[in-house]
């Protein structure tokens, strides 16, 4: 018995964790290329290994002949009656081949054969063994660095940690241990197979599973993340269930789960926000800690142009722009911001003339349902109205009629002109670059009326003291 054959084919198969089946695969491939290098004529030669015996065969095809004129493809009928006795002329054997035959470089093209084949295996296996953890966190000993990247040894396997994808700041020794999320896996035949990143947004989706049981438990959801790593990241959370707060499950008893998430990162600013559908809020809340006094919605570019008081304007920008810039990326909404001064030097009398109905003096609930119903939903519509037109909403009379009419006009008139240019046509709102106003374009946002009416104020400062108090901000 050939028990040394079997030995090493084990000890491979534990050290590079290969099924004992390729190896025995890739050795007899091996062979038949070591053969195919010395007999060259040959037609079709074969390997075998016994797993119980370890003994090595190899045969070759020939044809049997009287004559023989190639001995890699004949073999004499004498011959061939010595390996079987029944043989006749012109059939073929299978005759066995001696190892001992081929050359060193036929042996040398078996070994090359051998390994490239292990390491297929190998790269495979790893393939197969990552493509599943792409987005989830892994652990591993810093091997080496090279040019700011970093050989991160994962399960026994040699992953890359890019520059580009580590945490600003960070320097890694060798030997120190690492915690990534995997962002690449593949088979490719040369380079890295598994790339890692600490810049990922992902990877502060995987410390929060590890930290929250709500979220590894499904109750609560990671709606979307924005980050600058190593700076700052805002993320948006919503619960599955009324009774869980998930702003609170993230950031845990005093603080202790948001924390640990925030030490990993190396002191990155947290900003935790509850989601929400309703895009107008959501965008105030991703602006936080700034207070926000209006959104306004342009749906048709996806465009929100935000509000603040005069004194919150830097807070809402942040440092380099990356407060706002965070929150356009969570909300994925463009954001403009302006303060409220700074509004109505734009604006002007556009804010007033999309207000709605109910906006005017002596105009309550009812008779603001009864003008919208009537296709009357601005105070600019109302304006423009003649009282006959008025008189068609139900319930309103010829006085009534007037007097809203009335109210409205002492709206628009004032110091902006507004009643002069009525009377030419509806105002325009002067803007930026004399483009329309996103006020005046908006067509969903809140506060408006079930007829499509267009509000200005589609965040109100209720609202806003509500996502204050749902909001998380650590620092």
């Amino acid at each position: 018995m050939n028990y040394e054959v079997l030995e090493a084919i084990g000890q491979i198969a534990r050290e590079k964790e290969i099924d004992r089946a390729v190896l025995v695969e890739t050795l007899q491939a091996g062979l038949v290329s070591a053969a195919l290098r010395h007999y060259t004529d040959a037609r079709d030669v074969a390997a075998m290994v016994d797993l119980e015996t370890g003994d090595v065969s190899m045969t070759m095809v020939c044809t049997v002949v009287d004559t023989v004129h190639n001995p890699q493809q004949e073999i004499s009928h004498d011959a061939a009656k010595a390996i079987n006795p029944d043989v006749l002329l012109g059939e073929e054997i299978h005759v066995p081949l001696a190892l001992d035959d081929f050359g060193r470089s036929a042996v040398q093209a078996a070994k090359q054969v051998i390994y490239q084949k292990v390491r297929e295996a190998r790269r495979e296996r790893v393939y197969l063994d990552f493509k599943d953890k792409v987005g989830r966190l892994v652990s591993g000993a810093v091997q080496h660095v090279e040019r700011g990247n970093a050989t991160v040894l994962v399960t026994g396997v040699e992953a890359l940690l890019p520059w580009r994808h580590q945490i600003r700041r960070e320097r890694y020794a060798q030997g120190d241990t690492v915690r990534a999320v995997v962002i690449e896996a593949s088979n490719a035949p040369h380079g890295p197979q598994v790339i890692l990143s600490r810049a990922a947004p992902e990877l502060v989706a995987a410390l929060f599973l590890l930290e929250a049981p709500e979220i590894r438990e499904g109750i609560v959801w990671i709606e979307a993340i924005a980050r600058e790593a190593g700076v700052r990241t805002k993320l948006a959370v919503s619960s599955r269930e009324s009774r869980v707060d998930p702003v609170g499950a993230c950031v845990g008893v005093k603080g202790v789960r948001v924390q640990a998430v925030v030490r990993e990162l190396g002191g990155e600013r947290m900003d935790i926000i509850a989601f929400t559908t309703d895009t107008a809020v959501f965008i105030a809340r991703a602006l936080s800690p700034a207070k926000i006094e209006r959104v306004v919605l342009n749906e048709r570019d996806k465009r929100a142009t935000v509000v603040v008081p005069d004194d919150q304007l830097s807070l809402a920008i942040g440092k380099g722009g990356q407060n706002v810039r965070l929150a356009a990326r969570l909300s994925g909404w463009e954001i403009d911001l302006m303060t409220i001064s700074q509004q109505s030097e734009r604006l002007g009398v556009a804010q007033v003339v999309a207000v709605g109905v109910a906006r005017l003096p002596g105009v309550g609930p009812r008779i603001a349902r009864q003008l919208e119903m009537a296709g009357f939903e601005t105070v600019q519509d109302v304006a423009n109205a003649r009282v006959e037109d008025l008189m068609a909403a139900p319930g309103i009379g010829k006085v009534r009629a007037r007097s809203i009419r009335e109210a409205a006009l002492k709206l628009l008139a004032g110091p902006t002109g507004a009643h002069e240019e009525l009377e030419n046509g509806p105002a325009r709102a002067p803007t930026v670059d004399d483009e329309p106003s996103p006020v005046v374009e908006q067509d969903n946002a809140l506060g408006l009326s079930e007829t499509g009416g267009v509000a200005s104020e589609v965040v109100k400062d209720a609202e806003i003291d509500e996502s204050e108090r749902e909001s998380g901000v650590i620092r």
